[in-house]
């Protein structure tokens, strides 16, 4: 799909979201402009004819611009469209220590329909969903190949805080599942093909061209509305990836990782600072897939399992009813590595990992109890300690964990 054909398809959803009430006195309505930072996985799931399918994977950091428009529909919904670019940290997964294998991602846009509901005159809740598309390539110290562009599924939520003079800021997250790309013949390897990724969640801050909304807060002496004891389930994507090292002799180390489904429990407290700032911690628990990379059609894979941790986080009220945050906290995982087939017999047990867990989030509270929210986290595990694996031969490992989704959660 063409720069020029998508620009066709955004101009037509902008006309059908559009009507006469296109001045209506709503936060977000019109044309705006957006700036986000966050964390990421970038993805490779690359097939080699001579040697079979391979998952790998890199965490960083990822940029993004976005222009867009908002329109609020009837019964406080909302329909929005923009086109986006992003940028940063390209590399996405490899094996740089074997002749510098490395793959990346990188040229990452597309256009987003965000469907959403306004919870109060500031504050927008929304699905992502959109087109994007990337280009991937391979190179080593022997040879390169260039998979040209994929095109790509993208699937996200967040949620957007009105300010004043027309700012705003918001928190979202979403997954990118890309197309295979066509198969190329690379004269040392033989054909191949990617399938590249992207996972990712962060922070935005936009300005809207439309009139100006001045922040109206609902703030009354009902504070802290978070205060007391919750309980709170989370569902959403992840990549976990593998930084997997033979350390003795030749340095050998593999960047991997795999897409999956994660929901998580946690138990916390919430307690308002000054009617304004607000201190929570959680203790939590995550379940779901375990996958973390593949090697030789998975003649080698790896998992990451049995992640919990604590976390601190710290807040601000925007109104009673909508509280964002920091997460910082810490957090523990086991990993392995597991043979199959002619690969079978080499297994490694790593062990637990210590993490450093960073992110952000938004609630909104429902009722007097139940409240809603979108989250978005990493985190950075340590190394492992090293290991004898069954085949005789000296590993370690390093989990990561990139996560976003959609919370529920009730306050007692």
């Amino acid at each position: 799909m063409s720069f020029r054909t998508l620009s066709k398809l955004f101009l037509i959803s902008l006309l059908i979201i559009i009507s006469p009430s296109v001045f209506a006195e709503a936060a977000f309505d019109g044309v705006n402009a957006q700036l986000g930072i966050g964390f990421a996985n970038l993805g490779s799931e690359n097939n080699w004819s001579n040697y079979g399918n391979y998952k790998y994977g890199e965490k960083g950091t990822l940029g993004n611009i976005s222009l867009g428009y908002s329109h609020r529909l009837e019964n406080q919904f909302n329909m929005a469209a923009n086109v986006f670019y992003a940028f940063g940290s390209d590399k996405s997964g490899g094996r740089p220590d074997d002749y510098n294998t490395i793959y990346k991602t990188n040229d990452i846009w597309g256009t987003v329909f965000e469907p959403g509901y306004y919870f109060s005159q500031n504050t927008l809740g929304f699905l992502k969903l959109g087109y994007a598309r990337a280009s991937s390539d391979f190179s080593d110290s022997r040879t390169s190949s260039d998979y040209g562009s994929s095109d790509g599924f993208l699937y996200g939520l967040g949620f957007k805080q009105n300010l004043k003079d027309h700012f705003y800021i918001g928190v979202e997250t979403y997954q990118i599942d890309f197309s295979r790309s066509d198969s190329i013949y690379n004269s040392r390897y033989g054909n191949t093909s990617n399938k590249p990724s992207v996972t990712y969640g962060g922070v935005s801050l936009g300005y809207n061209f439309g009139s100006n909304h001045t922040l109206e807060t609902d703030k009354n002496n009902d504070s802290g509305r978070f205060n007391g004891i919750n309980a709170q389930l989370g569902l959403g994507f992840s990549e976990k990836s593998s930084q997997f090292n033979y350390p003795n002799g030749a340095p050998d180390r593999f960047d991997l990782s795999d897409k999956g489904v994660l929901s998580n429990l946690s138990l916390g407290y919430s307690y308002n600072l000054n009617n304004q700032f607000n201190i929570a911690a959680n203790l939590f628990y995550t379940l779901g897939s375990n996958h973390a990379g593949e090697w030789r059609s998975g003649g080698y894979k790896w998992e990451v399992k049995d992640v919990w941790g604590v976390s601190v986080e710290p807040g601000y009220y925007f109104t009673n009813s909508a509280l964002g945050y920091f997460k910082v906290g810490y957090a523990r995982a086991s990993s392995k590595s597991i043979t199959t087939g002619s690969w079978a017999g080499d297994n490694s047990d790593f062990g637990t990992s210590d993490g450093f867990l960073y992110g952000i989030g938004f609630k909104q509270l429902l009722t007097n109890n139940i409240y809603i929210g979108v989250e978005t986290y990493q985190i950075d595990f340590s190394k492992s300690k090293t290991v004898l694996s069954e085949g005789g031969y000296y590993t370690n490992n390093k989990p990561a964990v990139t996560y976003g989704g959609l919370m529920i959660g009730y306050r007692f």
